[in-house]
């Protein structure tokens, strides 16, 4: 009765895993979590990154489209180029890339939530390039939804660092910024220096986000940088106040002390690098005599042994 039940129980586990037809086992993917963008502004535009799986044997081609309501918001680019539009892209055998979708909110676009789909479809192309009747094997989809208002939030978040706080003499401080758009309207905020020395402040300025420069988009990071220059500033200790500014209020402050020396940095690494060759040929010295020391120790020692044999 037990062994019969035992081959009524593995036949229908057999029947379970061997009953899904190959023909539907996908060999595409898509990042599945809804893009969601919230208060969304009409004439701004927001992006986000679509992480795209090739999961068969060959190399395959796909397409990228976008379905319902906000069909014709979205526009879709390679990762590192956000110029050139794409509809169609290639990807190798067991991989994976990503893109981008770009979506732009028309001034006539409705208020409240709006919907619509970004399609992932596996392109099917015979060998020659011709695309087949039925080009469409399998595809996969990622909801979006984009939430319209008038009231667009204005906010960023950013860190600050120099690139050295030890600087040679007209060596130019060097301010790095990394800014994130965490609002849902672009935006274009400028920096503030202030410089000190002995606690008074010997120089103020403010660099204006460029004007030739594209808008930070919500949701984006942008990195920036800066110089002082030093040339004709006395040698010395000093402190770097920096802000970053959005809409007239500071969103970032920070401080950082950097000296001024007479040191010449990048040939005081060439030095470090000679003496430690010129150490390391020491240490080979050291160890090749210590090591013919030994051997001479341990030839001196079997023939002090046989001589002494030979006595006795």
């Amino acid at each position: 009765m037990q062994l019969k039940y035992f081959f009524q129980t593995a036949s229908l586990l057999y029947v379970i895993l061997f009953s899904v037809s190959p023909a539907v086992v996908s060999a595409i993917g898509q990042t599945s979590t809804p893009i969601v963008i919230e208060n969304a502004v009409r004439g701004e535009e927001y992006e986000d990154v679509l992480t795209l799986f090739n999961s068969s044997d060959e190399e395959e081609n796909f397409t990228l489209t976008s379905e319902g309501e906000i069909a014709d918001w979205m526009t879709f680019y390679n990762l590192n180029n956000t110029e050139n539009p794409i509809n169609e892209l290639t990807i190798a055998a067991n991989s994976r890339i990503q893109a981008k979708v770009r979506i732009s909110i028309p001034q006539s676009a409705p208020m409240g939530a709006q919907s619509g789909l970004v399609v992932f479809a596996l392109l099917n192309k015979s060998k020659d390039g011709q695309v087949n009747l039925n080009p469409v094997t399998q595809q996969v989809s990622r909801e979006v939804t984009v939430n319209v208002n008038d009231q667009g939030i204005l906010s960023a978040e950013a860190f600050v660092s120099l690139k050295s706080n030890m600087l040679a003499k007209n060596e130019p401080l060097e301010i790095n910024v990394a800014y994130y758009n965490s609002g849902s309207v672009s935006n274009k905020p400028q920096v503030s220096l202030g410089i000190f020395k002995n606690d008074i402040n010997i120089a103020d300025i403010i660099y204006p986000y460029s004007k030739d420069k594209k808008a930070i988009m919500p949701t984006q990071t942008e990195k920036m940088s800066f110089l002082w220059q030093t040339a004709g500033q006395e040698l010395g200790k000093y402190r770097a106040e920096i802000s970053v500014i959005l809409d007239n209020e500071i969103i970032k402050d920070d401080s950082f002390a950097f000296q001024i020396t007479n040191e010449d940095f990048s040939s005081l690494a060439t030095a470090n690098v000679s003496n430690s060759h010129l150490s390391a040929k020491f240490y080979m010295w050291i160890a090749t005599g210590v090591g013919f020391l030994l051997m001479l120790v341990l030839v001196a020692s079997k023939v002090f042994i046989k001589k002494n044999q030979s006595i006795d």
